[in-house]
């Protein structure tokens, strides 16, 4: 390939790294733009320390996106202590849900980064249209993917 997989992997290693002592801007909508300085023209979130979880779809078990949001909700709901019952076949609206209660407690827990890489190896033709994903994220949450 082009090498995308690794630098997505080499950017949450360094995030990881840098979490303890620096901060990093994020704009959380479907695209996400890095900046080292707040920038006035753009819906900036100052983000310390996130939490972030990867999913590398062509190493996973879980190719289909019900299957690969189904796991996501299960780790944010154990990142953020929600108390939520998990069904693996509305795990697509379960996830918007997800992410609003994330939103609520982001300001005082932790903001969450969601890392999706290998999209184009989803294995279901309609998984490949991205239409499981949300248009937009709520504040304190955002989504990177390739």
């Amino acid at each position: 390939g082009s090498g995308k997989s690794a630098l997505i992997a080499n950017w949450v290693n360094k995030k990881l790294e840098q979490a303890q002592s620096s901060k990093f801007m994020l704009r959380t909508s479907s695209t996400i733009r890095i900046d080292k300085a707040m920038s006035t023209d753009v819906d900036t979130v100052d983000w310390t320390r996130p939490n972030i979880i990867e999913r590398y779809i062509e190493c996973s078990n879980y190719t289909n996106a019900i299957g690969t949001l189904h796991l996501i909700n299960s780790e944010i709901c154990n990142l953020y202590s929600l108390d939520v019952k998990l069904d693996y076949a509305d795990a697509v609206d379960q996830f918007r849900d997800i992410l609003e209660l994330v939103s609520v407690r982001a300001p005082t827990q932790r903001p969450l980064v969601i890392v999706l890489d290998g999209l184009d190896h989803m294995t279901g033709k309609s998984d490949r249209y991205l239409g499981w994903l949300p248009d937009k994220y709520p504040p304190g949450t955002a989504l990177l993917a390739s």
